[in-house]
């Protein structure tokens, strides 16, 4: 053992009687110590600013020859030229230097540990440390604000990666650049950066950033509110530079930013935001966006992206092959400009959703509303309901297209509009209510030809424009014809169904409508109190005798039958047309009461009855 002066040393092992391995102890003072070349000394720096000094031979393994350096107390500087030692900062500032395989620990005090080579266990204990590493490095952050970095910044070769980072307590800061690491950052809010591929991190508790910017990563943000960015833009001329990153964001509300393909992204627990931006035309897309539980926000980036919503009240949209919205309220939008899908499915699982398709050109929109009370937008004439899609549900067609949509609907006591064009609108069982298209307006009053088939269960169909088909089905339907001149077709099918007019500006909404199948036992005639304003009838009750002219068969309202100057609802069953009877019964409306054919100018057909029913009072009623 050699112990040495308490005044500044400047000692080399080689150089003394004390070659051989030994333990030299430095009391006090600024000491600089070279251990001998043999290897195996014990050098203590004990007070002071020290700088002490490892040259070997290496100890590595079994073979007991590395040298051990114990900075005490001051700013020391640890420096192993040999592979295979132990280095202590113990108190005050140190800095550590290794070459490889050797152990370095930092003790209290703000230290930095610096891994020259590669293959060194770095450990900094306490305060705010600083790590440079190199390669197959281990590194324990400890206690206090870390900042754990590359050695050498200007070649990445020097940085191949390989190294085990925990960062442990605190805020630290780690940013490396080697392939195939493992980070972990602790307890606290940490920020973890790598620009390395197959690198696995994880910000275990604390509301960290994580970011990689390559391919084939596993991000993990652990607990808290953490933001994630993973993936790398695919070159369009690299088939297999395809990302295939994986993040999640774990408990806590979480951001999850995708910028690859074939990545995939979880939320987990939480309210998460969850984004791809894979819009490169180079790459297949192909991300997979899972929120999770909690109230999600999910925006696709390509058109053969996949988005769960998982439990929660979700929001999905932006670009995407399908949407799922899972458990909860969820609200799936496939609206998105500039997609190029050619089939975008929306599936909204329980609870009460909103789907909105695409409207571009070619694209196919697939709906399964699930169970809940669903409003499903249509976008294009090629659009289907798919599934069950149980619950009361609103279907409504909202694309421009002249072509026109075909929703067939099943479960559910649904609300279905179409669009503009040639509808084709289907209900199974529930009680329905249907409207054929859009608003009649002065510029465009025949708003396409549509057909309804309500089905079974007590429906409300409105025709609006165009020429329709209503057919109400089985159940007591409540059915309004279109609100122009082109005339629909209704059929009431089975039940008790009431066909209604309006009245518009003193006239019907549609007087050649054809009311194929009235029933005098079951169905009965609607007519609105304040369109057709009669004089004697009450809304509620059955239309007064003194409003209504019922026809012999075979004739055809005239002056003569004209019963005051009082708006009038004349029946004409087999009236005359020419000298032939016609197999229709007109119902007519005179809004001035003044007769038949002489002042006929304001006489106009509200529908044609086929087969001629018998009608009485009973039959019609004032609403």
């Amino acid at each position: 053992m050699v112990t040495l002066s308490d005044a500044d040393n400047n000692f080399d092992q080689d150089q003394s009687d004390q070659m051989k391995p030994d333990t030299i102890n430095a009391i006090g003072g600024d000491d600089i110590i070279l251990s001998s070349t043999l290897g195996g000394s014990l050098i203590r720096g004990g007070n002071g600013n020290d700088t002490l000094l490892s040259r070997g031979p290496a100890g590595i393994g079994n073979s007991g020859e590395g040298d051990t350096l114990e900075g005490g107390n001051g700013d020391d500087t640890l420096d192993f030229r040999a592979a295979g030692g132990t280095g202590f900062g113990d108190e005050g500032n140190d800095t550590l230097k290794a070459i490889t395989q050797t152990t370095l620990y930092g003790g209290n005090g703000e230290d930095s540990l610096i891994s020259l080579i590669e293959g060194n266990y770095l450990s900094g204990n306490r305060d705010n440390d600083r790590f440079f590493i190199t390669e197959r490095d281990t590194v324990y952050g400890g206690k206090g604000n870390d900042t754990i970095l590359n050695r050498d910044t200007s070649t990445p070769s020097e940085n191949s990666g390989f190294n085990f980072i925990s960062a442990n307590n605190n805020e630290d800061y780690v940013k490396v650049s080697g392939d195939r690491d493992t980070i972990y950052g602790g307890k606290e809010d940490d920020t973890l950066i790598s620009s390395g591929s197959r690198v696995f991190i994880s910000g275990d508790k604390g509301n960290d950033t994580i970011t990689n910017s390559e391919e084939r990563s596993t991000l993990l943000g652990g607990e808290g509110d953490d933001s994630i960015m993973g993936g790398l833009d695919p070159s369009p001329s690299d088939e297999n530079n395809n990302s295939r990153n994986s993040l999640e964001g774990g408990a806590g509300s979480d951001t999850l930013i995708g910028r690859g393909a074939r990545d995939t992204l979880i939320g987990g627990e939480g309210n998460d935001s969850i984004v791809s931006k894979s819009t490169d035309e180079g790459s297949d897309g192909q991300n997979r966006l899972d929120g999770g539980a909690g109230s999600d926000t999910l925006v696709g980036g390509y058109v053969t992206d996949t988005m769960i919503g998982g439990d929660g009240n979700d929001s999905l949209s932006g670009i995407f092959t399908k949407g799922d919205g899972g458990g909860g309220n969820d609200t799936i939008n496939a609206t998105a400009a500039g997609t190029d899908a050619a089939q975008i499915t929306l599936i909204g699982g329980a609870g009460n959703d909103s789907l909105l398709g695409n409207t571009s050109a070619g694209v196919s929109n697939f709906f399964d509303g699930g169970t809940g009370n669903d409003f499903i937008q249509f976008g294009s004439t090629n659009d289907q309901l798919i599934g069950n899609n149980r619950g009361n549900d609103t279907i409504a067609a909202v694309g421009t297209s002249t072509s026109g949509f075909n929703i067939q609907d099943t479960f559910g006591n649904n609300t279905i509009t179409g669009g503009k064009g040639n509808d084709t609108l289907v209900t199974g069982g529930g009680n329905d209510s249907i409207t054929g298209g859009n608003s009649v307006s002065e510029d465009s009053p025949d708003e396409g030809d549509d057909r309804i088939v309500a089905g079974a269960g007590n429906d409300t169909i409105f025709g609006r424009g165009g020429k329709d088909t209503i057919i109400g089905g089985d159940g007591d339907d409540y059915i309004v014809g279109g609100l122009d001149s082109t005339g629909d077709s209704l059929i009431g099918g089975a039940g008790n169904d009431s066909f209604v007019y309006f009245g518009l500006d003193g006239k019907d909404q549609s007087p050649n409508s054809v009311i194929v199948d009235f029933d005098t036992a079951d169905d009965k005639i609607l007519l609105r109190d304040q369109g057709f304003n009669l004089a004697n009838s009450e809304a509620g009750s059955t239309i007064a005798n003194a409003d209504l002219v019922l026809i012999d068969p075979g004739n055809n309202y005239s002056n003569d039958d004209a019963r005051s100057t009082n708006p009038t609802i004349i029946y004409e069953p087999e009236p005359l047309n020419g000298n032939e009877r016609i197999d229709s019964g007109l119902l007519k409306y005179d809004p001035s009461g003044s007769g038949g054919p002489d002042d006929n100018s304001d006489v106009v057909t509200i529908a044609r009855l086929n087969g001629n029913p018998g009608l009485e009072n009973s039959d019609i009623l004032i609403i």
